[in-house]
């Protein structure tokens, strides 16, 4: 099953709309896994190298396993990883729910051995709607927008390319939302282009 980037950033927004309609930024992913939707996070040592995954949901959505040394030391990472799972929360939750094991997390969520790696695309892309939301992300792009052509323009430099102007403001959008600066650039490219 199929899922576009259109209807993905929809059910981004729905799930932002019930529980974080303030829009604040930092998404506060944490507080809405573990306090509103009471999944508690359980960090495994190990399950990234043991297991070739990063994290994974019980198929009663009850908790959501997360590498420990991912989750503790790399924090706009695992909160991509957190909003990630979310994505196969929302989306996929009939697959998610015949799951048992990190092996079968892996054969039908990852797609291994069964070219249906769309899920994990599906779940990038919601996690990234979610933790950059549509109009938050515009805001701040159009912001900084300016500002970096004022930067390259006293440096006498010009961007012909808008393209490389993205790539040139990724690290303080993420900086803002809390994401990776390749989180933030993939994300507003999906967005203007």
């Amino acid at each position: 099953m199929y899922i576009s980037y259109e209807q993905t950033e929809k059910k981004a927004q729905e799930f932002l709309d019930k529980y974080h309609p303030s829009r604040s930024i930092p998404v506060p992913i944490e507080h809405i896994v573990e306090i509103l939707l009471k999944i508690s996070i359980v960090p495994i040592k190990g399950l990234l190298e043991d297991e070739s995954i990063d994290a994974y949901l019980s198929k009663d959505f009850k908790e959501l396993y997360i590498d420990h040394d991912h989750y503790m030391g790399q924090t706009n990472r695992s909160h991509f990883t957190l909003a990630h799972e979310m994505g196969h929360f929302v989306l996929h939750r009939d697959v998610v729910e015949k799951i048992s094991s990190p092996e079968e997390w892996r054969k039908f969520v990852l797609g291994q051995g069964t070219g249906r790696a769309f899920y994990e695309i599906h779940a990038d892309n919601f996690a990234g709607c979610l933790l950059m939301p549509k109009a938050q992300m515009k805001a701040e792009y159009n912001h900084l927008k300016k500002i970096a052509e004022e930067r390259l323009k006293a440096a006498g430099v010009k961007v012909t390319d808008p393209k490389t102007l993205v790539g040139y403001i990724a690290n303080d959008i993420a900086k803002k939302f809390d994401v990776s600066s390749k989180a933030a650039e993939v994300r507003l490219l999906k967005l203007l282009f």
